[in-house]
């Protein structure tokens, strides 16, 4: 059975679709039982993540794709992925997120990466502001894809992802602005909203917005934002370049905006990714993994 736009109203089957879609963050509107045009593009952005056949209609290719990635969401989100005592490995911690529609309420990352997160997510709390979250650590068994990094340190459990939804959709109540910051280096700076009695007000110019190829609609935005990549690069987690085709044609699951990832410990030139994976997996685990074999991925040189 394929699922689209010409699937009767009332359906338990769209329904379910629905609420898969809004399980994984993709937004298909309310679940009304109705294939319409919001859940259209919704399966459209999930099939272009998942990077399959885009035509917003799901047949058993999607169906099994969406499971799939159900599956895995829930074991990042509840599962501690491995049991560290007396092994010498490194653990993976349970830390809180913001309450936000459609986010995540918490994310497991490498006990060391947690610490600094709660660091982190206190400071922006003091200020009146949200830390959300869409993804902490990631399976081992959740493949690459074209919209996923091959040697991503969400396998290391050292990154997280603000919620896609949290930021360049409503710009005057998203708990995030994204700020065009060097477009030679693909560079942005999220900003995040704060309480008007803690923070000063600033003017922020190059405001990004989503579906903009070329940029062509930045906005000038005055309120009280605090400079959120620069509070978390004091807490050791850094940004990453915007993929091009943010840019070119104006994909937003391109934009990368949403995710910092833990760089302390690691030496530029010499760490690896599979000395990471070694940290908090035994090797019997690792091999015939999807990220084990980037493992010979150097810090800074290889995509990683």
């Amino acid at each position: 059975m394929t699922l689209s736009r010409e699937t009767p109203k009332g359906s338990d089957s769209v329904a379910a679709i629905q609420q898969l879609l809004v399980e994984l963050g993709f937004h298909p509107g309310k679940c009304d039982h109705e294939f319409g045009e919001m859940t259209e593009r919704a399966v459209i952005r999930f099939q272009e993540f998942a990077g399959i056949y885009a035509d917003g209609t799901v047949g058993p290719i999607t169906m099994t794709a969406l499971e799939n990635a159900y599956q895995h969401h829930v074991i990042e989100l509840n599962s501690p992925g491995t049991a560290a005592a007396g092994n010498g490995l490194l653990p993976f911690t349970k830390v809180p997120a913001d309450s936000y529609p459609g986010g995540n309420p918490q994310l497991f990352l490498r006990a060391d990466a947690a610490a600094d997160f709660r660091l982190l997510k206190q400071k922006v709390n003091d200020l009146g502001g949200l830390l959300t979250s869409s993804a902490g650590r990631r399976a081992l068994s959740a493949h690459v894809s074209y919209n996923r990094a091959s040697a991503s340190f969400h396998y290391l459990g050292l990154a997280f992802d603000l919620f896609f939804w949290s930021g360049l959709h409503h710009l005057d109540k998203d708990p995030y602005l994204v700020q065009l910051a060097d477009q030679a280096k693909r560079r942005l700076r999220v900003w995040v909203r704060c309480d008007p009695a803690r923070v000063e007000p600033v003017t922020l110019e190059h405001v990004l917005v989503a579906g903009d190829p070329g940029f062509s609609q930045r906005k000038t935005i005055t309120g009280p934002f605090a400079d959120l990549t620069a509070l978390a690069e004091k807490h050791h987690f850094f940004p990453i370049p915007y993929r091009r085709r943010f840019e070119q044609n104006g994909d937003t699951l391109a934009s990368e905006w949403w995710h910092f990832q833990y760089h302390k410990g690691l030496i530029p030139g010499s760490s690896t990714f599979g000395g990471e994976l070694r940290k908090v997996y035994p090797l019997d685990q690792l091999e015939g993994t999807p990220p084990w074999r980037y493992r010979d991925r150097i810090f800074h040189q290889h995509r990683f």
